[in-house]
């Protein structure tokens, strides 16, 4: 299953990677400053992946709510719950399967457990 990324928190960890790279790129020498090029290529490849996080596309990603979770398993509101002929709920689902129905079950206090 894919990982899905918060884009704000990437973006401010390379942020603070990138200012704190620029910060060390220079060293004081002789009254001037001398120019580390490792530090600074680091620096660059830090803000060209910022620039590029930045204008990746998002996606829209939903939390799913599982069977075993789901408030509607085994009801006659559950999409894959069927009757038999004596009129029982025959439950079909897997705890692990889902559909765009579901809904969280919560506990008694009204919170989702």
């Amino acid at each position: 299953m894919p990982e899905y990324i918060n884009r704000d928190t990437l973006c401010k960890y390379y942020q603070d990677r990138f200012e704190f790279l620029k910060n060390k790129s220079y060293t004081a020498v002789n009254g001037g400053y001398r120019i580390n090029d490792e530090i600074q290529a680091g620096a660059a490849i830090a803000s060209e992946f910022l620039a590029k996080a930045r204008q990746a596309p998002a996606v829209d990603v939903v939390e799913v709510v599982r069977c075993k979770d789901c408030r509607f398993r085994k009801t006659r509101n559950c999409v894959f719950t069927s009757v038999d002929q004596y009129g029982d709920l025959i439950d079909l689902t897997e705890n692990d399967d889902f559909c765009s129905n579901g809904e969280r079950k919560c506990r008694n206090d009204g919170q989702d457990h």
